[in-house]
């Protein structure tokens, strides 16, 4: 091992998340240990781009000297580039919260699909580029996992990783498995104190996940800010009796349906919902739902709670998808991924936005740059890969169905909740971070609270 230390703990945001919403990574130095939370995609722009981003990161890793690599969730903007760490002679142990495992490889292999496809793209635009990593690469970095049990009683993950770092995970109510990260870095009788909360979700319950647990006191909190607009109305309460009331409108009005959806939670969670509207006769007993996502499912086949119902039909080659697409019949399409950035539902959009009597109907968040916020603004014409297609299909959003905490929901938690020296936002679009950052720290100064709020940059370094 190489001879390296520092005399006080640091976090460094090295990651795209420091100032936008996704490649969440953030490097932890204690003394001569090196630690990654996270170490996931850039989604927020063109296949070029992204590529150029993700390329950079992994440049800034020096992934011989990480020692571990604690993750939080399975989400690719945030696992997403871990088996590349390992291409490049990682050797860390990977932390991860327990049941995840099967779904990482799945999501893993998945990504470098996409990226092989992406690099061909490239390529014939004269631009050079290989994928990250191989299928060799990822059972190396699944060979490194070691997943941590849940307590019942104590409502925790705990362990103590060595002589001088415990590692706490709680839940998050975000996604399956998705947890907060605790670090209690110790030396002596000398204690500092990380947290991470990772994507976390409100007060709403969800379906498949365990309700939010409150971070321990900490030095300093890595909070995510997603809504930090309070103009984005999303993950109210009493909004979600109307978007069921939406979902069944739209259902009954339109001809064809299509629910861009993330593979792994979305999906899951609005065949949960629709099942439940058929079975109470809310929705027609014919209805008929087409899953055309190849990794969703995959996911679908793991999932813990399985739903059996004869109305779902999941697509099973490129060639059906096609000529499913080319048909007019009236049914539901779920389909990846959720912002639009890539796979099948990109071909779906081609033949569902040039039709006013189809809808589009979003349930989630998207990043300024996607196809999906696009189509949200109402462009009366949307480039898809070169092919301009007339958007007259109907729009609806749903405004309940996010799997992360609302504006109101946010400063709660870190006003009334949570308690700490220093709040370092992370995961936020930087356009309205600053605002967010200005309100928190009033609202704390309020509560004659000393805790100091930093608006976090690229690279930004804190000591704790």
């Amino acid at each position: 091992m190489v001879n390296r230390g520092t005399k006080k703990p640091y976090m460094q945001t090295i990651g795209g998340s420091a100032t936008g919403v996704t490649q969440s990574c953030y490097m932890v130095r204690f003394k001569k240990y090196a630690i990654l939370l996270d170490c996931g995609l850039y989604q927020e722009s063109d296949i070029a781009t992204n590529y150029k981003k993700n390329e950079k990161l992994l440049k800034k890793i020096k992934t011989k000297e990480i020692d571990y690599i604690i993750l939080h969730e399975v989400h690719i903007d945030h696992s997403g580039l871990i088996p590349a760490l390992y291409a490049r002679g990682c050797q860390a142990h990977l932390y991860v919260p327990c049941g995840s495992k099967q779904f990482l490889k799945l999501l893993w292999e998945d990504s470098m699909k996409i990226f092989t496809q992406d690099c061909l793209k490239l390529d014939k635009s004269g631009k050079k580029a290989s994928p990250f990593y191989t299928q060799e690469d990822i059972d190396r970095a699944l060979s490194r996992i070691i997943e941590l049990e849940y307590d019942w009683e104590f409502k925790q993950w705990e362990h103590k990783i060595n002589e001088s770092i415990t590692l706490k995970y709680i839940p998050a109510n975000h996604i399956l498995h998705a947890c907060q990260i605790y670090l209690d870095f110790h030396d002596k009788n000398i204690h500092h104190r990380l947290g991470f909360t990772g994507d976390i979700g409100g007060e709403t319950p969800q379906p498949y996940v365990e309700p939010r647990q409150t971070m321990p006191y900490v030095n300093l909190l890595l909070g995510e800010n997603t809504y930090n607009d309070p103009s984005r109305r999303f993950n109210k309460q009493y909004d979600r009796v109307k978007d069921i009331a939406k979902i069944v409108s739209v259902i009954q009005q339109s001809n064809r349906v299509l629910i861009p959806c993330f593979s792994f939670g979305r999906t899951q969670t609005m065949l949960h919902l629709l099942y439940e509207l058929w079975d109470n006769e809310t929705l027609p007993d014919d209805i008929k739902i087409i899953v055309d996502s190849p990794l969703a499912q995959k996911i679908c086949d793991i999932w813990p709670w399985k739903i059996e119902w004869g109305n779902i039909h999941f697509v099973e080659s490129w060639d059906e998808s096609q000529q499913l697409q080319k048909q007019n019949d009236k049914c539901v399409i779920i389909s990846a991924s959720g912002m639009m950035n890539g796979g099948r539902v990109i071909e779906w959009a081609k033949t569902i936005l040039p039709n006013p009597n189809n809808t589009i109907l979003f349930c989630g968040y998207s990043s300024e740059n996607t196809l999906a916020t696009q189509i949200r603004h109402g462009n009366k014409t949307i480039n898809i890969d070169g092919i301009i297609v007339q958007n007259n299909a109907n729009i609806v959003e749903l405004v309940s169905f996010s799997s992360h905490a609302n504006y109101e929901e946010l400063m709660d938690y870190y006003t009334n909740q949570c308690r700490y020296d220093k709040i370092a936002l992370v995961h936020g679009d930087m356009k309205y971070k600053p605002d967010f950052a200005r309100k928190l720290q009033d609202k704390l100064a309020e509560q004659g609270k000393s805790s100091r709020v930093i608006c976090t940059n690229e690279d930004t370094k804190i000591y704790f």
